[in-house]
């Protein structure tokens, strides 16, 4: 079950969402947003992360690191960190070394952070006020960040905020000392190591769904390039064997090889181009934007 702190911002979240609806502009917006995320395109390599997200708690549980307590923060992570990482897939991959950072990506200090203050929760009529209050003050931060000339009461917002966050991570501490003996210390081992380990067995995923995403694209991009705009799948079978699993080279075609694929008239021509692109990219030379 979610704690104070969490009811506490799904009731923000909810009156936000309610203030929203009022505007015409912003509904229509929304049911554009719902119309895109019920697409096979997004809908389906959701539900894969979701299903394997699951499944991946199954396995867990098996090794004793998973258990219905830990229900709501699962459900925290797929909501947050999955799918935030699912949404900046496609921008992740064009950046090298994109495995690697996937998986540094649990490993922050912010997340012994986030453990520790979530050690202690207040009661609920003093988190609503708080969590509202926060919020507040972020939004307004990001706000100011829009504009130059409000620089100084950016820095003032983003004062306010890490006092109060160091307050808050001071008063659990405090809590946590205190109240040692009474802590779940096994419990909260597996809360605090869950979203490391839940990260590590969905990277087959996201390499699944990052690698069926970059060709995709990349098809699509080729197609403008090819006679009659039609990329035959001779011509994207050999794409797919010359290139195969490197998602940095396969998200990062530009020209003069955009034209080079797209003009490729059948199985033997496309993965020459591709071989000689793979040898381009391992040279490391630049290409035309």
């Amino acid at each position: 079950m979610p704690n104070s702190r969490e009811w506490a911002l799904l009731f923000w979240l909810a009156v936000g969402v309610a203030v929203a609806l009022r505007s015409t502009d912003i509904r229509q917006s929304l049911l554009h947003v719902a119309r895109m995320a019920l697409g096979w395109k997004v809908s389906l390599p959701f539900g894969f992360l979701a299903l394997n997200t699951v499944a991946a708690c199954v396995a867990g549980a098996s090794f004793h690191l998973w258990d219905l307590s830990l229900t709501t923060d699962t459900l925290i992570w797929l909501t947050t960190a999955g799918t935030i990482t699912y949404l900046n897939l496609y921008r992740a991959m064009t950046r090298e070394r994109f495995i690697r950072r996937l998986i540094l990506a649990p490993l922050q200090v912010t997340l012994l952070v986030e453990f520790l203050v979530e050690l202690h929760v207040m009661p609920l009529l003093i988190e609503i006020p708080l969590q509202g209050v926060l919020v507040l003050l972020a939004v307004l931060a990001a706000v100011s960040a829009t504009e130059p000339s409000l620089a100084l009461v950016k820095r003032l917002f983003d004062g306010v905020l890490a006092l109060v966050g160091l307050g808050i991570l001071a008063y659990v501490v405090i809590f946590t000392v205190e109240n040692w003996r009474t802590l779940d210390a096994a419990g909260e081992a597996r809360r605090l190591i869950l979203p490391v380990w839940l990260t590590l067995a969905t990277i087959p995923c996201f390499f699944a769904i990052g690698l069926f995403a970059a060709y995709e694209s990349t098809f699509v991009r080729l197609r403008s390039w090819a006679p009659g705009r039609t990329l035959s799948w001779r011509v994207k079978t050999a794409i797919f064997l010359g290139l195969n699993v490197n998602l940095y080279a396969v998200t990062n075609i530009r020209q003069p090889w955009l034209a080079q694929f797209g003009s490729a008239t059948g199985f033997r021509e496309g993965l020459r181009v591709a071989r000689e692109y793979r040898r381009f990219k391992q040279a490391g030379q630049p290409t035309q934007e």
